[in-house]
């Protein structure tokens, strides 16, 4: 069986897991104990436009299952003329990571991007993914690691269910990462594993 899987952070997992995240995360222990094969395509600062663009790009009826996990939808994403760049909020006050374009970044969260138009690009991509993958015949569990969605998700992934870690930044004080910690990743992979047995999604 071959596994799909699409996210942010929550899904790709990371150095907040430690050394060995690609095989600590939850997606590698979900598809250890179905004997699947792991085909995660997630990309940490991912926006939910991007999730939808790659279920696009790929043959998702290559695959017997798909996992996919929307974010914050004020991510977004734009092409420089070479490839695909993410923004969000955080990213837009680093000019060395958009290319100075920070001036117009700031002036479009601020002046521009409103709730509004991000719950109803959240609700887009969440239909838009349910409909590809029936289309497909594909099999979906669909998630969010957005704690403030207002929309009805088969399961959720966030620091309010799973718990984060507190790290030393500088060795001094404690910083909180709100991703789900290394002994939360067995307890996601098997809450999976029991929606799709309870609902029969295979």
């Amino acid at each position: 069986m071959k596994i799909y899987f699409d996210g942010c952070s929550m899904t790709r997992g990371g150095l907040f897991l430690g050394k060995n995240w690609e095989t600590d995360r939850w997606s590698k222990i979900l598809c250890d104990k179905l004997g699947a094969e792991e085909y995660n395509y997630a990309d940490g600062g991912g926006s939910n436009q991007r999730i939808l663009r790659q279920l696009t790009t790929h043959n998702i009826k290559d695959y017997d299952l798909a996992i996919i996990q929307l974010t914050m939808p004020e991510r977004l994403e734009y092409h420089d003329g070479n490839i695909f760049q993410k923004i969000s909020p955080s990213i837009s006050l680093n000019s060395k990571k958009i290319n100075n374009l920070n001036w117009f970044w700031n002036t479009y969260y601020k002046q521009v991007y409103h709730d509004a138009y991000g719950d109803a690009m959240e609700k887009m991509v969440y239909d838009s993914v349910k409909c590809i993958c029936a289309v497909n015949k594909v099999p979906l569990v669909l998630m969010s690691g957005w704690h403030d969605t207002k929309l009805s998700y088969d399961l959720m992934i966030t620091s309010k269910i799973f718990d984060g870690k507190y790290d030393p930044v500088g060795g001094t004080r404690p910083h909180y990462d709100a991703h789900p910690d290394v002994l939360s990743q067995p307890f996601i992979a098997d809450d999976i594993i029991n929606f799709i047995n309870i609902t029969s999604v295979l």
